[in-house]
């Protein structure tokens, strides 16, 4: 992927910004200085960005993927960011080296962290959703952080069924991913090497829940997919109890 040039930002209109639900809280006067600091930027698929703290990035449309590279170059997926979300995360002291690559086409805000904050003192409600929003991101880091002990199987699987969540098309066989993704897409989303991936994914074709079909994935069984995921939450149950005992 490649970082997005400068170039292919432009001003905001307001009218963008009043048609957005969370910006659209705010008072006029708000949305005309947040326009005034603010610049559209437009990605193309697997385009990357760089969450910083000095800019918040809002979604207008398409689908984010945000991650963090280890040492050894493999990516862990973080969370998926899709239109009306946004990351302010950066910001309020997680690393700045989180990255972001376009899953769809994407159209992006970003606003200078200062202005927006500025902002965010005076629009208790449009605070009030960006609250919520990040411990809501900040929940799912967490349970990412906790997968990522776990067998590399359910990991996959409850991958899978967070992708069908945004893009999943139902078939008379099953959902089908409308995604085009490689194993070495799926590895970089929980954070395994690609032969992994093909294992599990012929484990999972061979017991009957998925098949694939010129690239894309059918699930045929999501109750299966379900059960795979669902060991995921039994441990972390396991955990939990061990904890509470001392």
């Amino acid at each position: 992927s490649r970082q997005s040039a400068p170039a292919s930002r432009t001003p905001v209109a307001l009218e963008l910004l009043q048609g957005h639900p969370l910006l659209s809280l705010c008072s006029p006067e708000s949305l005309r200085w947040l326009a005034s600091v603010s610049t559209c930027e437009q990605l193309s698929v697997q385009e990357s960005v760089v969450f910083t703290g000095s800019q918040v990035i809002v979604m207008l449309s398409g689908v984010l993927r945000a991650f963090i590279s280890g040492s050894d170059g493999r990516q862990l997926t973080l969370v998926h960011l899709a239109a009306p979300g946004l990351w302010v995360d950066s910001a309020v002291g997680n690393p700045a080296s989180v990255q972001g690559s376009a899953m769809t086409c994407c159209s992006i805000l970003q606003i200078q962290t200062e202005s927006f904050f500025s902002v965010l003192s005076k629009e208790p409600r449009l605070a009030l959703c960006v609250l919520k929003d990040v411990c809501a991101r900040s929940q799912a880091m967490v349970q990412v952080t906790t997968a990522s002990l776990e067998p590399a199987a359910p990991r996959l699987a409850a991958h899978l069924l967070k992708l069908l969540e945004l893009f999943g098309q139902p078939t008379q066989s099953g959902m089908r991913l409308h995604l085009p993704l490689s194993q070495e897409a799926l590895a970089q989303g929980i954070g395994v090497v690609r032969r992994s991936v093909e294992r599990i994914l012929h484990d999972f074709r061979k017991r009957g829940f998925i098949s694939v079909r010129k690239g894309w994935i059918v699930v045929h069984s999501m109750e299966a997919l379900r059960q795979q995921a669902a060991a995921i939450e039994t441990n972390d149950c396991r955990r939990e109890t061990s904890h509470r005992r001392y």
